[in-house]
């Protein structure tokens, strides 16, 4: 970015593609909430989100000094397991008279709903806040069949009934989503495994994900898919079997 188009972007204000910080805190929480909602882009525009430290609610620059620790810091949001499927993001620092600017540039994921610490979260004009069932029901739906990854493609002529749902609301989503979310959760099983990518709502069928971690017989849809331990007796591979476990 030059600092004509930063300028620029500043001249503008907030929005909903642009949010200004004076500075960067640990202690902020809501650069991570923000994030997310950046890369779920609910508004479907597929522009860039950027997020600005060193520049004040009104506009003004507040003389940031941004050392290496800084954009190191920022640099570690993307890959600290916080927000899942990891951002799309972009750092850069743009030095002007009146101090640093640091620039995180966002991308809209194209595996959303995107999730921070399991909640999925959205903006709206100047806004953060965490999705409603509708609008996370939108993000689900956007991601098309054609996905990118093969675990969130649907995995045709499965059905609901070849997933072990006992395991599904026992065991993998208490610990996907954060509690306070899962009391007010009043969504119907499809839209819970698909706000998961454990199901494609526009095919009625579970995704490849959602058969190889909750599938009654993974092997039935996805030959191959196990792991195989083998105890031999000797030191060579051509040594005779002892034990041998498929999982």
């Amino acid at each position: 970015m030059t600092q004509d188009e930063l300028e620029a972007l500043i001249a503008a204000g907030e929005s909903e593609h642009v949010e200004f910080k004076e500075e960067f805190s640990k202690k902020e929480s809501n650069i991570y909430n923000t994030i997310c909602a950046f890369s779920n882009d609910l508004s479907r525009s597929n522009k860039p989100r950027f997020l600005l430290f060193g520049i004040n609610d009104s506009g003004e620059y507040t003389h940031l000094k941004a050392d290496e620790r800084l954009i190191q810091t920022l640099s570690a949001i993307r890959s600290n397991a916080n927000i899942l499927p990891l951002p799309m993001m972009n750092i850069e620092k743009i030095s002007t008279e009146h101090g640093d600017v640091v620039i995180v540039k966002v991308e809209p994921h194209p595996d959303a709903p995107v999730r921070c610490d399991g909640r999925v979260y959205v903006r709206i004009g100047t806004r953060v806040t965490v999705a409603s069932a509708a609008e996370e029901r939108r993000l689900s739906e956007a991601r098309t069949s054609n996905a990118r990854t093969f675990d969130v493609k649907p995995c045709l002529s499965s059905s609901l009934e070849d997933l072990s749902i006992e395991l599904f609301k026992l065991t993998y989503l208490p610990y996907a989503i954060d509690r306070e979310t899962l009391l007010a959760n009043h969504r119907e099983l499809e839209q819970q495994l698909a706000s998961l990518r454990l199901y494609d709502l526009n095919e009625k069928c579970p995704t490849n994900a959602g058969i190889l971690i909750l599938g009654m017989d993974p092997n039935f849809y996805l030959p191959g898919a196990y792991i195989q331990y083998v105890k031999f007796l000797g030191a060579e591979l051509a040594s005779e079997i002892d034990y041998e476990l498929r999982f």
